[in-house]
């Protein structure tokens, strides 16, 4: 897939609306996190006209036997703790409704690539679908977290703010609104504009490191026979120097946001003060706003820090966006059929099928027919065609011209759900999941469909692996491609899957490949015997025992 390292704000549309499936906890989380900053202004402001009042009181033995300490002392005491509970708990809420959003987005996107046909995902490499799946949506957690949080909060505050300071001066209140909100818009556009290009890059050389990396280490054999892993090794660190790059531009970057904030923050309070000053030298407020109001303004640089660097990653948030909608444009080129009830039989007709990629065509002219029970096995040199006939009967890709009849009726006439219920395919190297045994075994069952482990246990009995219910039972736990089975016990799983799948039609992609001889005659017998009762089609170039199938199909 080309890359694409353009962007688009617009992209963000379709992730913020979902926001709507999480607006409970997203609505907390922002309650949460105003009331966390308002107690910190407000913890500061009351603490240093509590200390002015004091101090004025103290002044003459009545003020100080007139001051009323304890409600203050109160307050101070309160918002310390609202601040530190609210911090707490917004930390827990947002980070929570983020996850749910993340976890929301990912199965968004499986739903998308679902559909798709096997030709449709072969044109998209894996890093790249995992870099989509991890880094860019990872990446989108900055929207709800750094963006959208703080800047609808530091919106609202202002503006509470404002109105509080109302009460004592309107004037000037209305005048510090209006300053904040600029340099509430002005910061973020002068953060954005000077590091789009770096989060940009640094996304960019993260998605080609994930790359690199999953290539290197799923071919480190095949680079080091041919004296390519040190090559392999200095690309990484290429890329991972960029990745560094960028990271210190961002850095540098924030630096200059922040240091802008401290002038205009600066400049800011110092205007507050001698407003204030003045307006208590005029008899127009009490002394003590003055400290209340200056130290309130110096905390509010709380409010506006996380504002400031809100939009530091806006860039790469709508990069992952545009990224991740480039997945999901694809639309589903296989269209299945209305006919939802299963295949009764495995009994197979083929006309005149042709398949091919792109303008060429590896299989033409096709012709077979296979009654219900009967074994079949496709041999011919490599590249003839085999494994994509398997391919084209389960329509993982979709062939050019022909009919593939499968129990009487056209297999484009069935629907999905049918058709995988009909048809078992088992591939050369089957998928083993990182999982337990029962995990694995259940797998092969429809959505929604259950069954006791009694049953699972007699299918394991049946392509004898029971022994391995002996320790952990269903719970040994297979690793990582099924690491701690031997290559016959991944096919005998595999097996097992189809057992309980209970599908009509078996078909099997080079089912002894890479087994010594006794392991692949044992197979072939285990073959046999439990698919005795369905229609086994077979591709193999092993003619040991092509004398115990019912037929041979030479494809030329």
């Amino acid at each position: 897939m080309k890359r694409k390292n353009s962007f688009e704000l617009r992209s963000l549309i379709p992730f913020i609306w979902m926001f709507k499936d999480q607006w409970k906890s997203i609505c907390i989380g922002l309650i949460l996190a105003m009331v966390t900053i308002a107690a910190s202004i407000g913890l500061l402001g009351l603490s240093g006209w509590f200390l002015s009042a004091t101090a004025i009181a103290g002044f003459t033995a009545l003020g100080i036997k007139n001051f009323n300490f304890y409600t203050p002392a109160a307050g101070v005491r309160f918002l310390a703790v609202l601040r530190t509970a609210g911090r707490y708990g917004e930390r827990v809420v947002t980070h929570d409704a983020t996850l749910k959003l993340l976890s929301q987005i990912r199965i968004w996107l499986w739903q998308r690539l679902q559909p798709l046909s096997f030709q449709q995902l072969l044109s998209l490499k894996r890093g790249d679908i995992l870099s989509r799946l991890l880094t860019d949506i990872n990446t989108l957690d900055q929207l709800y977290l750094r963006l959208l949080t703080p800047f609808i909060s530091f919106i609202l505050l202002v503006l509470g703010g404002g109105l509080a300071l109302s009460i004592w001066m309107p004037l000037f209140a209305g005048y510090l609104v209006a300053c904040m909100l600029l340099l509430g818009l002005l910061l973020p556009w002068f953060g954005f504009v000077l590091s789009k290009s770096s989060a940009i890059d640094e996304l960019v050389a993260k998605n080609d490191y994930r790359n690199s990396l999953l290539e290197y280490c799923s071919y480190q054999i095949e680079f080091k026979l041919y004296s390519r892993l040190h090559s392999c090794q200095e690309q990484l660190l290429e890329i991972e120097s960029k990745i560094y790059k960028a990271q210190a531009q961002l850095v540098r970057n924030q630096a200059v946001i922040q240091g802008s904030l401290f002038i205009l923050h600066g400049a800011l309070v110092v205007t507050a003060l001698y407003v204030t000053a003045s307006a208590s030298l005029n008899g127009e407020i009490a002394s003590p706003i003055v400290a209340m109001v200056v130290l309130a303004i110096m905390a509010v640089m709380e409010l506006l820090m996380p504002v400031a660097l809100s939009s530091q990653y806006l860039s790469a948030c709508s990069l992952a966006a545009s990224r991740i909608n480039e997945l999901t444009e694809s639309a589903a080129t296989t269209q299945f059929g209305d006919h939802d009830i299963a295949a009764k039989t495995g009994s197979l007709v083929i006309e005149n099928l042709s398949i091919g990629y792109d303008q060429q065509d590896v299989l033409q002219h096709f012709d077979l027919n296979v009654e219900h029970g009967k074994s079949v096995a496709i041999i011919g040199h490599s590249g003839c065609g085999k494994t994509s006939l398997l391919s084209g009967i389960c329509r993982l890709i979709e062939f050019r011209k022909g009919d593939i009849k499968l129990d009487g009726i056209n297999i484009v006439e069935y629907s999905e759900r049918a058709l995988r219920q009909s048809i078992t395919l088992i591939e050369q190297q089957p998928q083993i999941f990182s999982a337990t045994l029962k995990d694995n075994l259940m797998i092969a069952l429809a959505d929604g469909e259950e069954v006791d482990d009694s049953i699972l246990e007699k299918v394991l009995l049946k392509v004898e692996l029971a022994y391995l219910l002996e320790q952990q039972g269903l719970n040994l736990w297979v690793g990582d491609g099924g690491r701690q089975l031997s290559g016959g016990e991944l096919r005998r799983l595999s097996f097992a899957r189809a057992l309980l799948r209970d599908a009509q039609l078996i078909l099997l992609d080079e089912p002894t490949e890479g087994l010594d001889i006794v392991t692949e005659q044992k197979m072939m017998n285990l073959m046999l015997d439990i698919f005795s009762e369905n229609t086994l089609i077979i591709v193999t170039h092993r003619v040991e025992h092509l004398h115990k199938l019912d037929r041979v199909i030479s494809i030329n």
